[in-house]
């Protein structure tokens, strides 16, 4: 059953992430963003009423859920503003790439860790410099290389989505003993858009409803992301949690493939080394 869960998080998360790069290049990042997390709301609502959860409530759990839920939105503002912006092959693997914050900060609580842990930290680190850098020969000096912008743009939205995610991660050991599975996701769902419309409103971003044409995939988006998290939540309260993390952590190789084939995006030699090097470091990272 872990593997399911696990195998399940990380295939929703992967087209789900595939789905946000079109939805927000047709009514961008905000709406679509916000949008997809009122499907989300809806469809974890609805859940609850059929099977309302057995919680115990303490307020300080309860403030480390509002801070993860904030925390989660920030991370999907900057997410989605990358995939408007950036090729989805590097913005995914470097927003997976949350281990480079967890790793440090679990160790300065002292959490000890493996060997390929630390391996995993470096590779991660590694990754991030190689696929948000694109090296190709230039044709007036072969001998020199000329650093294309094109291909990092959006990378630096990429890095802080995966900070703020690597901040949620660090609590969600804290608050699912008490609030289960499902009920963090729906906190992150009823939050989320009122963050997501405060900040379109003052930055002064269309928030209407989108047209016909785009409410489907962004739809899709809501389904798949809320089940993906579900699915993730579930899982990692189980006795083989573990296992769950690592495998829901391919979901970036999930919407690399995708970008592969339907998307053919080019990128330079050194920037597959980079991404396959971030995918490699998520899962011996997670593999604890």
């Amino acid at each position: 059953m872990s593997i399911v869960l696990g195998l399940s998080a990380a295939l929703a998360w992967g087209l789900a992430d595939f789905g946000a790069r079109f939805a927000t290049r047709q009514v961008g990042n905000i709406r679509a963003f916000l949008y997809m997390q009122l499907v989300g709301l809806v469809m974890i609502s609805g859940w609850l009423l059929i099977y309302p959860p057995e919680i115990v409530w303490q307020w300080h759990i309860v403030a480390v859920a509002v801070l993860i839920c904030i925390s989660n939105t920030f991370a999907g503002l900057a997410l989605y503003r990358a995939f408007e912006i950036g090729l989805i092959s590097i913005i995914a693997p470097v927003a997976a790439s949350s281990g480079i914050i967890v790793l440090p900060l679990s160790i300065l609580t002292g959490q000890k860790f493996l060997p390929w842990q630390i391996v995993g930290l470096l590779g991660l680190i590694v990754g991030v410099i190689l696929a948000s850098t694109s090296f190709s020969l230039s044709k007036k000096e072969p001998v020199l290389f000329e650093v294309q912008e094109k291909k990092f743009r959006g990378v630096g939205l990429a890095f802080l989505s995966a900070t703020f995610f690597g901040f949620s991660f660090l609590g969600l050991s804290f608050i699912t003993p008490s609030l289960g599975g499902i009920v963090p996701v729906f906190g992150s769902r009823l939050i989320g858009p009122i963050i997501t419309l405060a900040f379109g409103l003052v930055i002064g971003q269309n928030i209407k409803l989108p047209g016909w044409s785009a409410l489907p995939l962004i739809a899709g988006i809501g389904v798949l992301d809320t089940l993906a998290f579900v699915c993730y939540m579930v899982g990692i309260r189980s006795p083989e949690g573990g296992m769950v993390a690592v495998i829901s952590t391919l979901f970036s190789a999930v919407t690399v493939l995708l970008a592969s084939i339907f998307l053919r995006e080019k990128l330079a030699a050194n920037q597959w080394v980079g991404v396959g090097l971030i995918l490699t470091g998520v899962v011996l990272v997670g593999a604890g």
